[in-house]
């Protein structure tokens, strides 16, 4: 039994209005999920619609996951190696500086307004008092 030519054809049609039917819905819920996300670079990168900062932010948090589980190091041997690592960096930095005439910053100079010097010291403390109530058990 052969089918006619005009009914493969109707059929076709159907097909592609309904593929496109569907193409426009799914644009529309993007859209909008887009726009619910924030519009922002940050919607941009859960949609991967930024591609190299997702995969960048992806390979990053897979390494430092890689870290802690697998290695089984703790947070503060990190902080501990990244100290190591620059303390080393500028040994080597001010070493190099001595033998080809590069003009290093004077720590002298640098000054900090003090208001800001007050506002960290406040901080500080409130940081300090909180570790304080938390360690003798009071919180």
């Amino acid at each position: 039994m052969a089918i006619p030519y005009s009914d493969l054809d109707n059929d076709n049609k159907r097909y592609e209005n309904h593929d496109n039917k569907s193409y426009q819905n799914m644009a529309n819920f993007k859209r909008y999920f887009h726009s619910f996300i924030g519009n922002g670079q940050v919607s941009d990168v859960l949609l991967w619609r930024n591609t190299r900062l997702s995969a960048s932010i992806l390979f990053i948090v897979t390494a430092v996951w890689y870290y802690f589980e697998v290695y089984e190091h703790n947070f503060v041997s990190l902080v501990c190696y990244a100290a190591m690592v620059a303390m080393f960096f500028i040994c080597v930095t001010y070493t190099m500086a001595k033998y080809t005439q590069w003009d290093l910053p004077d720590f002298e100079e640098i000054t900090i307004p003090e208001s800001k010097f007050k506002w960290l010291y406040k901080k500080t403390n409130e940081l300090l008092l909180k570790f304080y109530h938390t360690a003798s058990g009071e919180d």
